[in-house]
């Protein structure tokens, strides 16, 4: 088809720490600067922080509006102002807001990616997530001319919620980072396990701090599975804290404080280690839209335990052991079955079959080819 001009919201990228939706809106990018189409591609930041150099293909475009002032203002000014602003004088044909919003504008097609929509079903898992956000997120996914779900368990959420008629919902699954392999260096293993101190075998969790994530509830399911196997393992979780005041405490109730570690963030470039490193990658959440961190996990040849909530028996398939998130004994089970008996070839071999149905490749072309039937 003819060259199409696009445009994405891309103040999230800015960010120095990318986690979740940022690394999703850049492992997008990237996979679509990879497939070389005639398609001309913008990123418009807002004022303040850095701009990541852009891939090929694609032009960072810096606009006046500051990305640090309040929640409500800033709104007003990027959505309703300075984007259809951009659109106008640029000639866009298609803005992607990657992450729930768009502006309000009729001059191009619009596409938004909702993620999930906890928020909306429990609102006591998402204490930041302000009314106005969830306003304008419900206003953009029905204002648009398509909404990418990450997965078909967001798009019933999106059709069941924000009343979105299903026909303009298109599924679109994440992909798995391609550096996510097995490391199998054990002095490679063995230096990383000595940085990040962690001088026993390690059950591992990626996820934020978040009330969804059930945090609490695993602890208490390790806290058991020590007192009823004695699992000689460390308790690992990395991820975000958004400023909560961690789960410490909870361990020193529990006490397993000296058998707990958390690692505030960590580095897209460790991450292989951290997951290769680790006996068992476990996943308590009370809710999922995706659930990437224990794909990654699979890709890196971990076994994983995870919870059956969300998106992720669809997305880990056969691949995982599943539990109620909220039965602590059934997952402290889940824990003393992964490392015993989680690491057996034929399981390593399912996860990997599972990791390789989910590239970033794929959900570029699909993304593509949606840009193109909407223009």
């Amino acid at each position: 088809m003819s060259e199409m001009r696009v445009a994405y919201d891309a103040g999230i990228l800015s960010s120095p720490h990318l986690t979740g939706i940022g690394r999703y809106t850049r492992q997008l990018v990237e996979a679509i600067a990879a497939l070389g189409t005639a398609h001309r591609f913008d990123l418009l930041f807002p004022r303040g922080g850095a701009i990541p150099p852009p891939p090929p293909g694609f032009a960072a475009r810096r606009c006046p509006v500051r990305g640090d002032m309040r929640e409500d203002r800033f709104h007003r000014l990027w959505f309703d102002l300075w984007l259809p602003f951009e659109i106008a004088m640029r000639r866009i044909d298609l803005l992607h807001g990657p992450s729930y919003l768009l502006p309000r504008t009729r001059r191009a097609r619009t596409v938004v990616t909702v993620h999930d929509l906890a928020h909306e079903k429990r609102p006591e898992w998402a204490p930041g997530c302000s009314a106005g956000f969830r306003r304008r997120a419900r206003e953009s996914a029905r204002r648009a001319d398509a909404v990418i779900a990450v997965s078909r368990a967001t798009q019933r959420d999106v059709v069941e919620i924000y009343g979105v008629p299903e026909e303009r919902i298109e599924v679109i699954h994440e992909g798995v980072d391609p550096s996510c392999v097995p490391v199998d260096d054990p002095a490679a293993l063995d230096l990383f396990r000595a940085r990040r101190g962690l001088t026993a075998p390690y059950i591992l969790s990626v996820l934020s701090l978040s009330p969804r994530k059930n945090i609490p509830g695993l602890l208490r399911a390790f806290a058991r599975a020590r007192r009823t196997a004695g699992l000689p393992h460390l308790l690992v979780v990395a991820g975000k804290s958004y400023g909560a005041p961690g789960p410490l405490r909870d361990a020193e109730g529990l006490g397993v404080a000296d058998r707990f570690r958390f690692i505030d963030y960590v580095p897209a470039g460790d991450l292989p280690l951290l997951y290769s490193a680790a006996e068992l990658f476990v996943f308590p959440s009370f809710d999922e839209g995706f659930g990437l961190p224990p794909l990654e996990a699979l890709a890196c040849g971990c076994p994983v335990v995870a919870s059956r909530a969300g998106a992720l028996p669809e997305v880990l398939g056969d691949a995982a052991r599943y539990f109620d998130p909220s039965d602590e004994e059934g997952m402290a089970e889940a824990l003393v079955w992964g490392v015993r008996e989680g690491r057996s070839p034929e399981a390593r071999a399912r996860g990997f079959r599972r990791a390789r149905e989910f590239t970033w490749e794929r959900a570029a072309r699909e993304t593509v080819r949606l840009y193109e039937r909407l223009c």
